[in-house]
């Protein structure tokens, strides 16, 4: 049986319902099951590890796009978005990085002439 990454960052990293090799519960089991929570209390503690909780208001346009786009592969939307977050975090500091070493090398390079003009 596969199981399910709980550290997805896409929804790549998560198995889709198609890998679980898991049988339907029975109406008789659904109706002696407790929350995941209550019921491993453990393993909902590594599961929402590193995560919080929050509330959200979002434009009806943009979660309808994430539900359509988490619905075609096969997870669940907010795990999209939290990885579409993710990743636009590191592109953001990345960008960062970027821009600070650019002006890093031209004020090298600046300084660099005005020394060596200093010099003449």
């Amino acid at each position: 049986m596969k199981r399910m990454n709980t550290q997805a960052t896409s929804c790549n990293d998560i198995a889709s319902d198609d890998d679980l090799d898991v049988p339907e519960l029975t109406p008789e089991q659904l109706a002696q099951g407790r929350p995941f929570k209550e019921a491993h209390p453990e393993a909902y503690r590594r599961l929402t590890a590193g995560k919080t909780r929050i509330t959200i208001l979002l434009d009806n346009e943009v979660l309808d796009a994430f539900r359509q786009q988490a619905e075609s592969r096969g997870c669940g939307y907010q795990t999209l978005i939290n990885a579409t977050l993710r990743e636009e975090l590191a592109r953001r500091q990345n960008t960062e990085k970027a821009l600070e070493e650019t002006i890093r090398r031209v004020l090298r390079e600046e300084l660099a002439e005005i020394a060596a003009a200093s010099h003449r």
